[in-house]
């Protein structure tokens, strides 16, 4: 039985009768209509066995079918979908599918994903669900640059030889960090020329503690000397 016919006469079927005419098929449509009689069928084993099928006989399963084929077949199934499904899977799509799949699954899903770029409000939202160095590649070829906020964040997850480059990206980006928030980086460890260049782009003013502090890792006076005068509210 050819998918034309199957997928003419589907709808009159009883499900049971649906089920038992997979069997004779002997050709298959469309990734859209191979995953409409899927989520039709309401029967993992038997879903599941279709999609197999239509794997085998060649059917490249799109972006767009995830989240339908998620609902309606096994994990094993969903695996060899997601690897080798085509197409550029969207910050959308990636934040809805996003805590809704099996891990296995889903770090598939990442690794075909580091292939493209993200905005920062999506790579947060991949925290805690992505492994390490699936994370750390989707960092690094992020779109645009991580906010202050955002940053902190990162601070736990990533190594500091990353989030330096992170930190640098941000700066030309024109992003400014606050007087505490560059405490806390000052404490984190990472290098005098970034904390010296966010200090001079600071927003807000440093405090005499802060300033102080600061003086003893800066190289150049005229840093400490700025930061006074902000402290006394005679410059930013």
């Amino acid at each position: 039985m050819t998918w034309d016919e199957y997928y003419e006469k589907f709808y009159d079927w009883a499900t049971s009768t649906q089920i038992r005419r997979l069997s004779a098929l002997t050709s298959y449509g469309s990734p859209a209509e191979v995953t409409e009689v899927a989520m039709e069928l309401c029967d993992e084993k038997a879903a599941s066995r279709l999609i197999n099928r239509a794997l085998d006989a060649g059917v490249t399963f799109q972006v767009e079918n995830i989240e339908d084929l998620n609902c309606c077949v096994d994990t094993a199934t969903m695996k060899r979908v997601v690897s080798s499904v085509q197409g550029t899977l969207s910050d959308e799509a990636l934040d809805t599918l996003t805590g809704c799949m099996d891990d296995e699954v889903f770090q598939t899903l990442l690794k075909k994903a580091t292939s493209d770029q993200y905005a920062p409000a999506t790579i947060m939202e991949l925290v805690d669900c992505a492994d390490e160095e699936t994370f750390k590649t989707m960092v690094m070829k992020v779109t645009g640059c991580f906010d202050a906020e955002q940053l902190d964040i990162l601070r736990d997850y990533l190594d500091q030889a990353t989030i330096e480059t992170l930190i640098e990206k941000s700066l030309q980006g024109k992003v400014r960090f606050a007087p505490q928030q560059i405490m806390e980086w000052l404490d984190f460890g990472i290098s005098e020329s970034l904390i010296e260049k966010m200090s001079l782009t600071a927003q807000g003013t440093f405090d005499a503690n802060q300033a102080e502090e600061l003086y003893d890792v800066l190289p150049r006076r005229y840093i400490f000397e700025d930061c006074e005068k902000a402290s006394s509210g005679t410059s930013q």
